[in-house]
């Protein structure tokens, strides 16, 4: 659709990502996933700059000509123990 202009001109693209792997504290049984629940080393962003260069991507591949000018993000989180 984008590609043969049925949607006109794009000019703003909006994408949530539900990332529920980590609903449950996985990082105590598991120590790969540690580093993502650690500031230290994921950066104070969390698990957002691991996962949400998936939604960037997609974004990417469906409007090519399309460059990022302003990023927002918002998080939520629904989980017990996590901030």
């Amino acid at each position: 659709m984008v590609e043969e202009g049925l949607l006109g001109e794009v000019r703003l693209i909006n994408t949530e990502f539900q990332y529920g792997a980590f609903a449950t504290p996985i990082e105590k049984l598991y120590p790969a996933a540690q580093w993502r629940m650690d500031p230290t080393k994921a950066g104070p962003s969390f698990i957002l700059g691991d996962v949400v260069t998936h939604a960037l991507q997609v974004e990417e591949m469906m409007v090519p000509s399309l460059k990022i000018k302003e990023l927002m993000c918002a998080k939520q989180h629904f989980g017990a123990g996590r901030s």
